[in-house]
């Protein structure tokens, strides 16, 4: 599995499952062991008073929140909507260090 690929990772690791994550509880486990959080989607969060949204598949961005984060598609992708301060972001990984 990918995970330990982050094993010397300096920061946390929240991510979310995925449609083919075959053995969720042994992924968890894994994950566990190394520190790291895997949620079923949508998992949300608040970072320095932006509301942030991590999912697998691609949704409509909720009014209430200020970053959307999915990985899906697998085809790298940003976008800053200006006229409201939004960010929607589609990568395989993401490290968010300050916002």
């Amino acid at each position: 599995f990918t995970l330990i690929a982050f094993k010397d990772l300096q920061c946390p690791l929240i991510g979310v499952l995925g449609n083919c994550d075959g053995e969720r509880d042994f992924l968890l486990a894994q994950a566990e062991k190394l520190k790291f959080s895997i949620y079923p989607p949508p998992y949300t969060t608040t970072i320095n008073n932006k509301r942030i949204m991590i999912t697998h598949k691609p949704v409509p961005l909720p009014k209430d929140i200020d970053i959307l984060i999915y990985g899906h598609t697998h085809k790298p992708e940003v976008k800053y909507q200006a006229n409201n301060s939004k960010l929607i972001i589609n990568k395989f990984i993401y490290k968010v260090m300050v916002l």
